[in-house]
């Protein structure tokens, strides 16, 4: 379950992008689809992180200064790298958060770091998930939270604030 919420997610994120192109064009023809065929798949090689997940760190997409990370918290997967679809990069960690309100004070670092978030400053439940949404000009970013399990994703694509 927990990939699949992190592909439909990262699929939402992508239909945004193609909607928002489409919507800001004066022609009125569908958005194309980049031919990512010759875009090079990121540096990094998979690491093992102590908890039994991956890290794919593309050296030339260090974690942002600007993006605070959560502490004290075992990441369970990471992976960093160019933004296929434009400016800046792809950021994205997952985690089980001690408590929902851990992860809604990370929220609020996000935020005081420059985030806008879509849905308010705060953390909204939905069926069995606490979730953040927001876009940008520069960027679209993302944080869910399992309401069982904790298990909580963050993904940021573009340029950080």
């Amino acid at each position: 379950m927990r990939r699949s919420t992190t592909l439909a997610i990262a699929a939402l994120g992508l239909a945004a992008v193609l909607g928002l192109a489409g919507c800001s064009s004066d022609d009125p023809q569908l958005p194309v689809i980049p031919d990512l065929s010759d875009v090079e798949l990121p540096e990094g090689t998979p690491s093992e992180l102590p908890g039994g997940g991956t890290a794919i760190i593309d050296p030339d997409y260090p974690w942002p200064d600007s993006l605070p990370r959560p502490e004290g918290v075992q990441i369970t997967n990471e992976f960093t790298g160019p933004n296929m679809l434009g400016e800046g990069g792809t950021w994205s960690l997952e985690f089980t958060a001690p408590s929902v309100e851990y992860v809604q004070a990370w929220v609020d670092e996000l935020i005081a770091a420059g985030i806008t978030f879509m849905t308010g400053d705060e953390l909204m439940r939905s069926g069995n998930e606490y979730s953040a949404a927001g876009m940008a000009e520069g960027y679209m970013v993302t944080v869910t939270v399992d309401a069982e399990t904790l298990f909580t994703t963050f993904s940021f694509i573009g340029v950080a604030p």
